[in-house]
């Protein structure tokens, strides 16, 4: 036809080119290059064929596996690492949210497309194509038909495990450079577990949802969230459970996702993280709601004008050694983030007050506990502390006077019936700092303290 220029060979020549392509996607799919698979199921598409489902759930899989590859080839750049990342991770974490439904794709029409290849969306096609036969259907379901579904479930649930399971994102597990690949780990880990709670997918109801996909979400979350507990220790949503079924599930009950990871697991450096994890779990239980609640409580106090140090700051700076010991290192980072910055917030305020009207009798005291926690490791802590001291040996005498006001009214304050404990070392340390100085009403509150302590010597001696 072609020799004799009759132009239907034209029509023939693309029906052939087309068969070659479909043929080469279902035979030689591994093989092929970005590119050319682009390419290939583009021009499939341009020319009005859909590629079955079963086809189009294997491209979606080598989709992630070039941008796994994408996201491991960013580790070799410095200063650009992080910005190269962030648009292959929402990338990847939106083709691998395989709970979708229309309704939550904002707007976005769910169809699967190689520019936007969603899991989600094919699994949106075979549960509409279940229900569509459901309606079908007037009796109960036959035994065959129940294989067929369950295949098609297990299908959808292992190509997408096999999915993830890529070399390249394996590879992030290595222990060779762990640094930048666990911190890429770390940073696909904590996007998928929070567009996984974002959706609320656990509280979705069970007939939106093709029972693989929610299946497969569930394990992804569970292995993605013990992930980010051995990453980060500053992520005290204890998990226990999560991380103790990967590590210790036998490999007979796990899919491929958990065994691939768990094998990943047992090396020696990954096993430190996981023993970590595990024996500081009851400290962490304990008191994650404390670390929470004290970075809080700073973070409000650093858009106050206020100096004066708060029970807020006097709590943190006396737990901050105790928590450090008892959680894994590296757990209270964000605390001692916060405790930092609003010492010296706190520290340089002091310095500019002439007086110590408004202070506690222990700011400064708390004020340079608090900068010794860290002053050894930064020098321009160690350099506020100097100045704190020497501020406060020139207002010692005031504050040596608010501080005798304080104990003056702590005494009052005691009922009658109670038994009264008098600091008599406290304020004879106080009075040996003050000297003769002070005003009319500081004299006053040293003659009440002298009134309290003949009372209370009377009182041990009858």
């Amino acid at each position: 036809m072609q020799n004799k220029k009759q132009f239907q060979y034209r029509y023939l020549e693309k029906i052939i080119e087309s068969c070659e392509l479909a043929n080469g996607l279902a035979q030689s799919m591994s093989t092929l290059s970005k590119r050319d698979l682009k390419l290939s199921v583009k021009t499939l598409h341009d020319r009005g064929y859909e590629l079955p489902r079963s086809m189009r759930l294997v491209v979606s899989k080598k989709v992630v596996e070039f941008l796994s590859e994408d996201l491991r080839d960013t580790l070799q750049l410095k200063e650009v690492r992080q910005k190269k990342q962030a648009p292959l991770i929402a990338e990847f974490v939106d083709i691998m949210s395989v709970w979708k439904t229309p309704d939550q794709a904002a707007g976005e029409e769910m169809k699967w497309t190689f520019a936007r290849p969603l899991f989600a969306a094919l699994a949106v096609e075979l549960a509409e194509q279940i229900q569509d036969e459901d309606m079908d259907m007037s009796a109960a379901l036959s035994e065959e038909t129940q294989q067929q579904r369950a295949a098609l479930n297990q299908e959808f649930q292992d190509i997408v495990f096999g999915a993830i399971t890529n070399t390249a994102f394996m590879q992030l597990f290595d222990n060779e450079d762990i640094g930048p690949k666990r911190e890429l780990l770390l940073r696909v880990s904590e996007a998928y577990v929070k567009a996984f709670n974002d959706d609320k997918v656990r509280e979705m109801e069970s007939d939106r949802l093709l029972p693989a996909a929610r299946a497969v979400a569930e394990n992804l979350a569970d292995v993605f969230v013990s992930l980010t507990m051995l990453l980060n220790p500053g992520n005290l949503e204890s998990n226990i459970a999560a991380v103790s079924k990967l590590v210790g599930g036998e490999a007979k009950s796990q899919n491929k996702l958990e065994s691939a990871v768990a094998l990943c697991l047992s090396t020696a450096s990954w096993q430190k993280l996981v023993d970590e994890v595990i024996t500081t779990a009851p400290a962490t239980m304990k008191h994650a709601g404390t670390v929470r609640d004290m970075c809080e409580g700073l973070a409000k106090e650093m858009s106050s004008s206020d100096v004066a140090v708060t029970d807020e700051l006097r709590r943190s700076v006396q737990k901050l050694s105790e928590l450090k010991r008892v959680l894994r290192p590296g757990a209270t980072r964000s605390l001692e983030d916060c405790l930092q910055r609003r010492l010296q917030e706190v520290g340089t305020k002091t310095l500019e007050k002439s007086d110590v009207e408004g202070l506690p009798a222990d700011h400064v005291r708390v004020v340079l506990q608090g900068l010794r926690l860290f002053s050894g490791n930064e020098r321009s802590l160690l350099e506020l502390e100097l100045k704190i001291m020497d501020w406060s040996a020139r207002m010692s005498k005031q504050l040596g006077w608010k501080n005798l006001a304080e104990i003056r009214t702590s005494l009052l304050g005691v009922a009658e019936d109670a038994e009264l404990i008098f600091p008599y070392e406290e304020i004879k340390e106080v009075i040996e700092a003050v000297g003769d100085s002070g005003t009319d009403t500081n004299f006053e509150d040293l003659q009440l303290l002298t009134d309290l302590a003949a009372k209370d010597l009377l009182a041990k001696a009858g």
